[in-house]
């Protein structure tokens, strides 16, 4: 059974959708990169300048030569790691990053404490949101979007009529939900697809709306 002309119009909006995530998810990486080497490095000049003074101190009043630990790269790079594994588990802990209108001073300061961490790891977070679809699985993304246009709301059952492939499925509808062009609803007990409300549709997919008025 061939596909609808519209099928190759919306496959072609969702390649550039997914090319305009993908550019933005690589430039938030980049930027994180810098920011956390930037960071990483104030923090090992200032760890330095602070041991090279204690030392100094210490040294100055048993009379002898100060000079750098030897150890004092292991050291750093340790409590590095540490703290990079106390801001995953608190990640973990804390999976919703949605702004609160009050903190504790606890929370204040591990939010300085395990700010460099958290930039790191922001790397990684960015770049796993990368969204990669070869022409067929754009063309059932496609498929499911022209459905979901169709039929208003799509029960989620129905999905795995479009998109057979559980794998493949799931991608695509994380993928369309992740760049804003669907919304997970639940409404009488069933979960339903819907064209998502957080931007009007001419401007997260202009051919989705010519299509969809279309037809009124």
């Amino acid at each position: 059974m061939s596909d609808p002309p519209e099928i190759s119009t919306l496959a072609a909006a969702l390649r550039r959708r997914f090319f305009r995530h993908n550019l933005h998810a690589l430039t938030l990486a980049a930027f994180s990169l810098l920011a956390a080497g930037a960071l990483w490095g104030i923090l090992y000049v200032v760890a330095a300048w602070l041991t090279v003074l204690s030392v100094t101190v210490v040294t100055g009043i048993n009379q002898r030569e100060a000079a750098m630990p030897a150890a004092f790269g292991r050291v750093f790079a340790f409590g590095a790691l540490l703290l990079l594994a106390l801001a995953w588990m608190r990640r973990a802990a804390r999976p919703n990053d949605a702004p609160r209108d009050s903190k504790s001073f606890d929370e204040h300061f591990l939010d300085f404490v395990l700010a460099t961490p958290a930039i790191t790891l922001a790397i990684w977070s960015n770049l796993s949101a990368w969204q990669g679809f070869s022409a067929l699985g754009l063309r059932y993304a496609a498929r499911l979007l022209f459905a979901v246009l169709q039929q208003k709301r799509l029960p989620l059952t129905i999905t795995p009529v479009l998109i057979p492939d559980d794998a493949l499925r799931e991608k695509i509808i994380l993928g369309l939900l992740i760049i804003g062009v669907l919304e997970l609803r639940q409404e009488d007990g069933a979960a339903y697809l819907r064209l998502a409300r957080a931007a009007e549709r001419n401007l997260l997919l202009p051919e989705a709306a010519a299509l969809d008025d279309r037809r009124l």
